[in-house]
């Protein structure tokens, strides 16, 4: 009987996903980790290393490096064939005296670390005061939007802020609009110059080098301190790409992004008990929950292409130039006659742009002028979905193909209301099972403990 009633509170849980569709947005999914990678820190040793230095260093990753996304691994190199992967640093890096300790992010990019102080190495590693204020605000915020000022660039410096915060300020009165409720837009901050050395773990694992950064840089974090999107230049960088950028973290997580992009690559950092307590406390769930992870698992392993209303939001993401066909879906997504009229003459030769006109003349003088609409709707052969040709550039093609796009469609039936009634009965037959299985469980129990 407790099995059923587990059964029971568990396919509770996850119907209203199935009826009602996706209910994680693309910041809930950064929470969850459902492909972890982690940095490896390798502690290269040889035949000759004491085994009290391992015995000591290993005590010390272990302790330091608890609950956060770095895994620790020691290399014997004399013994490198085991694990020829990871020794392969050894020469990349040309190391010559042993032991040494390598940090290798996800990527595969390495980084030297001193040997002493040990635990204050260590520590460094996943924590710094930055990313302890990343965490303090990860839970409530939007996303974490990073602003690293450069040297000697004051001018620069004060340009990229401006668009951080008019960008920020533009996302936040879009957040009434998401799909889900956030509680608070988007948290800045700043990392100085004057900060760049203590930072230098953090902004390596951004692609940067504390001792080269001349100039801004925009970095935007969300969910468990995942990054999306490309580095943004501060000097070249508009409002606009950051707001595109901030703007897909708010949008439902089967909005046709590149899965890739659900789960971005983390920075190290130590993500303890507390913080994911407060995490689960502001998303409504627990992203650690094995039903939500089996979810979010689903949702990473549909394929993108069958679903594109935003698949061109990649391109805001990696800064490459791309070309898509916009579907238009349903009324509100229709371009005005107005509309249509310019984008047709800004794409067409001067031979092409009187017949496909008088076509869209037709059509779009039929759904704006009443009387013919009316006219319209009662002759037999209009009630099909009208196919309007529209020029697409294709990347690929040497001149412009054309693409079919149907018109939404003018009539409406009676299935999305059978619909919501039997989504009503479903949910009302569901509470009835749970509330009647727990009765049950709730008397077998009781007479078990009085008999």
């Amino acid at each position: 009987m407790l099995t059923r009633f587990i059964m029971a509170l568990a396919f509770c849980q996850i119907l209203p996903s199935i009826t009602f569709g996706c209910v994680y947005n693309v910041r809930d999914v950064g929470f969850a980790d459902i492909n972890p990678t982690a940095y490896q820190l390798c502690y290269y040793v040889k035949d000759d290393t004491p085994q009290s230095v391992i015995n000591t260093f290993r005590q010390a990753s272990y302790t330091a490096l608890t609950d956060s996304n770095v895994d620790v691994k020691i290399i014997n190199v004399d013994q490198k064939k085991k694990q020829e992967t990871l020794a392969r640093y050894t020469k990349l890096l040309d190391i010559k005296s042993f032991p040494t300790a390598v940090l290798v992010s996800p990527k595969g990019l390495p980084m030297v670390l001193p040997s002493k102080p040990l635990w204050s190495v260590l520590d460094g590693i996943v924590t710094s005061p930055k990313r302890e204020e990343i965490l303090k605000h990860v839970a409530k915020s939007h996303s974490i939007v990073l602003l690293i000022q450069g040297r000697d660039s004051p001018e620069s410096n004060a340009k990229a802020k401006t668009i951080v915060g008019e960008s920020i300020k533009e996302i936040g009165k879009t957040m009434s609009q998401m799909p889900k409720p956030i509680e608070e837009p988007p948290y800045l901050i700043t990392i100085s110059p004057e900060m760049l050395a203590q930072e230098r773990i953090l902004l390596w694992s951004l692609g940067l080098d504390e001792k080269e950064i001349n100039k801004p840089y925009i970095a935007i974090l969300y969910g468990k301190g995942r990054q999306i999107g490309t580095l943004l230049d501060g000097e070249k960088t508009t409002v606009d790409k950051v707001f595109n950028i901030l703007s897909i973290i708010g949008s439902s997580c089967e909005c046709g992004l590149d899965r890739k992009w659900l789960q971005g690559t983390m920075i190290p950092l130590r993500w303890g008990l507390r913080t994911q307590l407060e995490v689960a406390k502001y998303l409504g769930f627990d992203p650690e929950s094995p039903v939500v992870k089996m979810e979010i698992s689903q949702i990473l392993v549909t394929d993108p292409s069958l679903d594109s209303d935003f698949a061109e939001n990649e391109s805001i993401l990696t800064g490459k130039y791309s070309e898509s066909v916009v579907k238009y879906e349903s009324s509100s997504k229709i371009l005005s006659p107005a509309q249509m009229q310019r984008l047709i003459s800004a794409s067409l030769d001067d031979k092409e742009k009187p017949e496909i006109e008088d076509k869209v003349k037709n059509i779009t003088g039929s759904l704006t002028d009443p009387k013919k609409a009316a006219e319209a709707q009662e002759k037999p052969e209009n009630k099909e979905k009208p196919e309007i040709e529209i020029p697409h550039s294709d990347p690929k093609a040497t001149a412009f193909t054309q693409k079919k796009v149907s018109a939404p469609p003018l009539e409406m039936d009676d299935s999305g209301i059978h619909s919501i009634y039997l989504t009503t009965l479903i949910i009302l037959g569901c509470v009835f099972l749970l509330i009647l299985t727990g009765g049950i469980y709730i008397v077998i129990t009781r007479k078990k403990l009085m008999g």
